[in-house]
């Protein structure tokens, strides 16, 4: 990603590419701040290891890379392109906007006390969710466009709604994780 997206930054001048770029930087630190705190077995005796923090941090991470390839895949039309080349902000803003909703998900998936993989597994869930989400507006984005012009603001909503959907993604899983503290 930085090989791609850094040129365009750098030497181009490329706001849209900046933004993405600067969005899944910020989600990667964000993910890797995460698995540096918590206790791996914080009901039991056992000591963890180097290991563990860099295992969750590596499982964080893929799970947000497969995120955005889905994110892209389901995009109509060459997003990278539309990025790079044509420097398409709203589009990078949504784009980031994402990276960073999935990454505040997971920062709480691989990060404090593990008591499970439902934990994990309910993080994990609500990116899915966080697709199903993209697939709504990436369905209605074309009766958006055509009823609000081009520049509308479709993307704007979607751009508004991955953070604020990532709040209560997160919120929930406070309660769950709360509830399964209390089983123990």
């Amino acid at each position: 990603m930085a090989c791609a997206f850094d040129p365009d930054v750098c030497e181009r001048h490329n706001a849209a590419a900046a933004v993405f770029f600067a969005g899944f930087v910020l989600a990667t630190g964000m993910i890797f701040g995460g698995s540096l705190w918590g206790e791996a077995d914080p009901t039991g005796s056992d000591e963890g290891g180097w290991w563990i923090p860099l295992g969750f941090f590596l499982a964080g991470w893929c799970v947000l890379i497969l995120a955005l390839a889905l994110f892209f895949w389901r995009e109509p039309g060459p997003t990278r392109l539309r990025i790079r080349r044509d420097r398409n902000l709203p589009t990078a803003r949504a784009a980031a906007s994402y990276a960073l909703a999935s990454a505040w998900v997971l920062t709480e998936a691989v990060a404090g006390d593990f008591y499970g993989w439902k934990q994990g597994l309910l993080a994990v869930g609500s990116v899915a969710l966080l697709l199903v989400i993209h697939e709504l507006f990436a369905f209605g984005q074309g009766r958006m466009t055509s009823a609000l012009g081009p520049r509308g603001g479709a993307r704007t909503w979607e751009t508004l709604t991955y953070p604020i959907s990532g709040a209560i993604f997160w919120w929930l899983n406070r309660i769950f994780e709360h509830q399964l503290a209390g089983m123990t």
